[in-house]
């Protein structure tokens, strides 16, 4: 079982998914975070980015299970941001400074165009705008710490070009990224901006 949307309920769910007095080693909860811990972080983070995508295109239209797909974005988007975050300090993951800045690099696009794309404008997706940005300023952090000065300076353009005109037109995620950024990678930004 990859990282799918039942696992993401399984971690989601408020009792752990046990009748009263279960073991609890054996609630779905701790099966999925056993199953969740047992996959590789390139696997792990390949599969959390693709639900944060299958979940935001598929709240493009309104439905019942809005409240359960945002739940399911939020869920995905901070164990991301963890992952992430481990990534940059690689020496825990077991992978090599290549391969991890591999898998980071390959994150940026699909994160900012996630980043870009919420036109959504109610409360819910403005908070998983929110934390797709931290996952988004954790990334350029991370890269900053792996690379050479100069793939980490493509990173950080690339996310400054995509949030320009957000940040040109006052939009408050726009300008909390922007500011994320600035106190978590300021070297960085400082050499990407001039």
């Amino acid at each position: 079982m990859a990282v799918t949307t039942e696992l993401l309920d399984a971690l989601l769910s408020p009792s752990g998914g046990s009748s009263s007095g279960g073991d609890p080693q054996h609630t779905p909860r701790a099966q999925a975070e056993h199953h969740l811990q047992s996959l590789s972080i390139t696997d792990r983070t390949a599969g959390l980015l693709n639900m944060l995508l299958t979940l935001s295109s598929s709240s493009s239209s309104p439905s019942p299970s809005d409240s359960a797909n945002a739940a399911r974005q939020m869920l995905a988007a901070v164990l991301l941001r963890r992952d992430i975050a481990q990534l940059g300090g690689n020496a825990a993951t077991g992978i090599d400074s290549a391969t991890a800045s591999s898998v980071l690099t390959a994150m940026v696009h699909p994160l900012l165009q996630l980043f870009l794309n919420d036109t959504n404008t109610s409360t819910t997706s403005k908070v998983t705008k929110r934390q797709v940005g931290h996952c988004l300023a954790e990334l350029c952090l991370s890269c900053s710490l792996l690379d050479s000065p100069t793939t980490s300076q493509e990173v950080m353009t690339a996310v400054l070009t995509g949030i320009g005109p957000g940040c040109s037109a006052a939009d408050p995620t726009s300008l909390l990224l922007l500011a994320d950024l600035a106190e978590r990678s300021p070297v960085t930004l400082w050499r990407s901006s001039g």
